[in-house]
């Protein structure tokens, strides 16, 4: 099984726009991690934290694919199971890039919150606070440590 981490430019939705515009050079408003070929999971305003079969395509996606051992994906998923059901952290998301003291909820997530906190139970972005990283931040800061995009 491998992992993916697809990252969303913004389409025509206000909340999505301003997400994007919280930092530069990239635009990404989500960000979501597939495991194998089939199956998504994120934190999403309409339905909070979950699995699901929605596999992204198109234009507006990116992907990143992080050298991570099979042992080290399976942590990584086991850390979203546990999370599975958490609700959507909607002043968190609106708080990144703009609020750096911004309270955590800690059983609320946003999409890179939740894709950081995911990647740091295999020591990855150590140092990092998840609810402080933005799509683009969560972009930028894969850079070095990919097997390529695809």
């Amino acid at each position: 099984m491998n992992l993916q981490l697809a990252f969303q430019a913004p389409g025509t939705n206000p909340v999505s726009r301003m997400i994007a515009g919280f930092d530069a050079p990239q635009r990404f408003s989500h960000v979501a991690m597939i495991f194998g070929d089939r199956l998504r999971f994120d934190a999403h305003i309409d339905y909070g934290v979950r699995f699901h079969d929605d596999i992204p395509d198109g234009d507006r996606w990116t992907f990143v694919t992080p050298s991570l051992l099979p042992g080290e994906i399976e942590t990584v998923r086991q850390f979203c199971e546990i999370q599975s059901g958490s609700g959507y952290d909607t002043c968190g998301v609106l708080a990144i890039g703009r609020v750096p003291f911004a309270k955590e909820d800690p059983d609320r997530w946003f999409c890179s919150e939740l894709a950081c906190a995911a990647l740091q139970q295999v020591e990855l972005f150590e140092g990092i606070t998840p609810h402080l990283m933005s799509p683009n931040g969560l972009f930028l800061a894969c850079a070095g440590m990919t097997k390529g995009d695809s």
